[in-house]
């Protein structure tokens, strides 16, 4: 299964809300708890939400009670928060209104949706109630690894919530409402060791890939049961690494920013992407390039959201050996021969 990001919305404390319709006095202050951990220019690798990091939420109000089921959710929800940011609480545990606190209305309930990070670049993220889609146009993922992205969402709570669900006892366990934020974009991991027995050794001095879209479209499917990338342009050489590294024969990852290989899902096949390894020999031979073509494992020839694809690159006498296997970040390890 996905390892999924798990983000808790949880009660604070009390005054205003900004929906000119909706009652309200002295309500809860809508708050999140995640789990502390990695920074997001780079991939989380656990299930647990960066404390650096800020998201970005929706929410519908309906004039129903809690627990309300999605399907029995008012068609016509009104929009209660648009895209407003969330981030740590100074001090505390919680992700707080980043600019303003939002408050809990005092009847009816909300249902959540969101996307990580804030710092995401798209031309817009849009949400249709009406047809339960986020739309992202024209997104854009940065060829500096150092400032690579975990884009992330989450789809609308299966259920309406209010300031009571904090205390409703089958949210006590995790201390709030539980969203889950799904990974959107493709890790990928290489990977570099020596064949054993081989007599020559190898050094390495530079990793690029080539040819990765760098701009597409995100659209959530419900009816389809899944989340498309299309509209894939802007093809641009990805730097990963360079530097003089002697490989050995165990396999070591080389990239300048640990897990910041994130890419937009899409073709990886030889017409589009490849893999440039420049080397030379120990002897001191003259530097050479090898453009070594990927493939997805078990996926075939796309890499797809949410997995890690370890690509475990082995110099040879003669040759240069490239190993597959897929598993779920979903981590996917690939391993391609070239002959």
């Amino acid at each position: 299964m996905k390892k999924l990001i798990i983000i808790a919305l949880i009660i604070g404390f009390a005054s205003a809300c900004t929906k000119s319709s909706i009652r309200y006095e002295q309500p809860g202050e809508i708050s999140f708890r995640p789990v502390t951990a990695m920074t997001t220019k780079a991939a989380i690798a656990g299930t647990t939400y960066p404390e650096d990091s800020t998201f970005n939420v929706w929410a519908w109000w309906g004039d129903v009670p809690e627990n309300t089921p999605l399907s029995e959710f008012p068609t016509r929800a009104e929009m209660y928060l648009n895209k407003r940011p969330f981030a740590k609480d100074e001090g505390g545990s919680s992700w707080v209104g980043q600019d303003i606190p939002y408050f809990w209305p005092t009847r009816g309930s909300l249902i959540f949706a969101g996307y990580s990070p804030v710092s995401a670049i798209a031309q817009n993220f849009s949400y249709s109630w009406t047809d339960k889609t986020m739309t992202i146009t024209a997104y854009e993922q940065s060829t500096d690894i150092s400032k690579t992205v975990d884009l992330m969402w989450f789809d609308v709570t299966e259920r309406s919530y209010t300031d009571n669900n904090n205390k409703n006892q089958q949210d006590m366990a995790v201390d709030g409402v539980p969203v889950v934020f799904k990974h959107l974009l493709s890790w990928l991991t290489f990977k570099f060791q020596k064949k054993d027995g081989a007599s020559s050794g190898y050094i390495v001095t530079d990793v690029t890939l080539q040819g990765i879209e760098t701009k597409a479209r995100f659209t959530s499917s419900p009816a389809a049961g899944n989340e498309e990338w299309s509209d894939q342009t802007e093809p641009k050489p990805v730097p990963v690494w360079s530097g003089s590294y002697e490989v050995t024969n165990e396999a070591e990852a080389k990239e300048s920013t640990p897990a910041g290989v994130l890419v937009i899902p899409q073709p990886c096949t030889a017409e589009h992407v490849q893999l440039q390894v420049k080397y030379k020999t120990s002897a001191g031979s003259q530097e050479q390039t090898k453009d070594v073509y990927l493939t997805a494992g078990t996926d075939g020839h796309i890499w797809k959201p949410g997995k890690h694809y370890t690509y475990t690159i082995t110099f040879g006498e003669n040759e240069i050996l490239v190993l597959p296997d897929v598993t779920d970040w979903e981590t996917v390890t690939v391993d391609i021969e070239v002959q």
